[in-house]
């Protein structure tokens, strides 16, 4: 009888040891929204807050300009990010917004480079990208502000 309800035990365990694995592994992922500063580079002090859409996916906007984004035409209320979809619960694919100026200070080019964006921690993202033209790719830092 003993040995019946241990085997009854055992059978119970090894089917939902599985269960409870997987129910904390999803929720262990870490959000993506919210207001991300960059930091670390020349596009220091510019902020993207990030939401969901209503199509499932991830998008950012730039609420603050500052530092070399200012010199390159980008402005609040740019899409920073778009087509951010989560590929497991720390990374997405997704785009990042470049632009250039010409001689004149002038927005001359606009495009979306693709981009791989990693989330290293709840308050720490790292973006990095391959453009066309660039053997090195760029690589962004960014902290999460927490908001009282």
């Amino acid at each position: 009888m003993k040995l019946n309800l241990i085997r009854q035990l055992l059978v119970l365990t090894l089917l939902f040891l599985p269960i409870s694995f997987f129910t904390s592994c999803v929720n262990n992922s870490i959000s993506i929204e919210g207001k991300w500063e960059r930091y670390d580079d020349t596009a220091d002090g510019s902020i993207v807050s990030v939401a969901k859409t209503n199509e499932g996916i991830y998008e950012g906007k730039l609420i603050f300009v500052s530092g070399e984004l200012t010199g390159l035409g980008f402005k609040t209320e740019d899409l920073k990010w778009k087509a951010l979809s989560p590929q497991s619960s720390h990374y997405y694919n997704g785009q990042d917004l470049k632009k250039g100026v010409d001689s004149s200070g002038r927005v001359a080019v606009t495009e979306y480079d693709d981009i791989y964006l990693e989330l290293v921690s709840d308050d720490i993202m790292v973006i990095t990208s391959q453009a066309e033209n660039d053997i090195n790719g760029s690589r962004q830092k960014w902290r999460r502000i927490i908001e009282n």
